[in-house]
């Protein structure tokens, strides 16, 4: 980046709500180039991608909660944007706190159950109990039910068979195949072969019809099928539901968003109408393949636009990436597209399969991950 570019972006405050994979990548390569203000209720960035481990492993929750205030310093404020003002260039936080902006990021992800998702007043030492929960719990069960056989499903299932082969492991999922449509065939049958190979018990196209009595606490239950199943669980994992977290912008950018909560992009993600606010991640319509991966991408292509825009200089449009799923099995299976290219174990062992992913995010962070 030359010199003009750094004079002309030191000069602006750049707001980035939310710090999970998409808003991280905007942020990160922002400290110091700007007045940076990264806006998040949680004290931690949790890398979901690491959530099925770390109900299984003790001490490996360490992992997959970065402290933002370590990362980001005085730019860090914790707490809930209720209400963004793109006539006043403001957002505005839950304790009255009203920030102006030149370029707003919005990065506000999904919300959903634990684990794959912590609730925004969750707290380190919070989270760390419920995954240590999750641990005891999922030892002492002798039967475990995943409802939704999507990738969290799928790698919770792996997790759980590899490290507790004795116990009884079921995925009920509505489609009748695992995991992202996106997938090839050929990718997603080896990713069911692999679980058979676990003894996992695979229930396809059958939908749940007691979701709302299924505690979310990963305690026991009867979970009932619309084709008659009756499967009682030790521990029960709900990895459906997810939606998106647009209380934000809602009320401001209502007439952005799709029917989904998903705020409209043009090519270079920006709001549409709003050129000095852009939306990257689960909360905007680019991509319908919703990925981390993904979201970093999107997070990186907004980074280099608001360097582009602040200076005066032409914007690049955001071209989404070929088919990239990379999915673990437990430690040492796992399944990758690239493409059109499907590969196994072998190298998902070593890509992924080890820390998933964990020790490569602590690093993108600048900080070295906690051991076990």
């Amino acid at each position: 980046m030359g010199t003009s570019q750094s004079v002309a972006l030191k000069e602006k405050t750049v707001v980035v709500i939310g710090c999970s994979f998409g808003g991280k990548a905007v942020a990160y390569p922002l400290r110091g180039q700007c007045k940076l203000i990264v806006i998040d209720p949680r004290e931690a960035m949790h890398i979901t991608i690491a959530a099925p481990r770390a109900c299984v492993e003790p001490g490996f929750a360490k992992r997959v909660l970065i402290p933002l205030k370590e990362v980001f310093g005085d730019s860090f404020e914790q707490d809930t944007v209720e209400k963004i003002s793109p006539a006043a260039g403001q957002v505005v936080l839950s304790n009255g706190k009203e920030i102006s902006y030149d370029y707003l990021v919005i990065a506000t992800g999904t919300t959903g159950p634990f684990p794959g998702k912590l609730q925004n007043d969750c707290t380190i030492d919070q989270a760390l109990d419920l995954y240590k929960d999750a641990c005891e719990k999922v030892k002492a069960a002798k039967t475990v039910v995943i409802i939704g056989g999507g990738a969290v499903g799928v790698e919770i299932a792996g997790e759980v068979a590899t490290d507790y082969p004795d116990k009884e492991v079921t995925i009920i999922h509505a489609r009748d195949s695992l995991v992202e449509p996106a997938t090839s065939d050929t990718f997603r049958a080896s990713v069911q072969k692999q679980l058979e190979e676990l003894n996992v018990k695979l229930v396809f196209g059958e939908k749940v019809t007691n979701l709302d009595d299924i505690p979310r606490d990963l305690s026991g239950a009867t979970v009932l099928t619309d084709k008659g199943k009756s499967i009682q669980a030790d521990v029960v994992f709900v990895c459906i539901g997810s939606s998106i977290n647009s209380q934000a912008y809602a009320e401001e950018l209502g007439s952005k968003m799709d029917a989904r909560g998903s705020l409209q992009v043009n090519q270079y993600l920006q709001v549409e109408g709003h050129e000095n606010i852009f939306a990257v991640g689960d909360c905007c319509n680019a991509d319908v393949q919703k990925m981390a991966y993904r979201a970093g991408e999107q997070g990186k292509a907004v980074y280099h636009n608001i360097v582009q825009h602040a200076s005066g200089y032409p914007l690049k449009p955001y071209k989404s990436p070929c088919v990239m799923f990379a999915l673990s099995i437990g430690r040492h299976r796992g399944q990758l597209q690239n493409g059109n290219m499907v590969l196994g174990s072998w190298l998902m062992k070593r890509v992924k399969s080890h820390d998933l992913f964990t020790g490569k995010m602590w690093g993108e962070c600048g900080l070295k991950p906690p051991k076990n």
